[in-house]
């Protein structure tokens, strides 16, 4: 999968600041550095962003420039 190249991917804080802990260019990148498959990752994602939930601790936020 390559699912990274028009967002940044994160993993925040779970409180309500939600600051940032990891970014990275790519879904992969960021699943490699936390130990978790990219899948894994990306279906949290879209997932919480399907119910606008907030309760995932994974982000993705579309780069400056990038078309949605």
């Amino acid at each position: 999968m390559n699912h990274g190249s028009r967002y940044y991917w994160m993993m925040v804080s779970r409180d309500k600041y939600e600051w940032p802990l990891i970014i990275a260019d790519t879904c992969g990148e960021l699943a490699q550095a936390i130990g978790k498959t990219e899948k894994a990752v990306y279906n949290a994602v879209t997932f919480a962003e399907r119910r606008g939930s907030k309760n995932s601790q994974f982000r993705r936020v579309l780069k400056e420039g990038a078309e949605n």
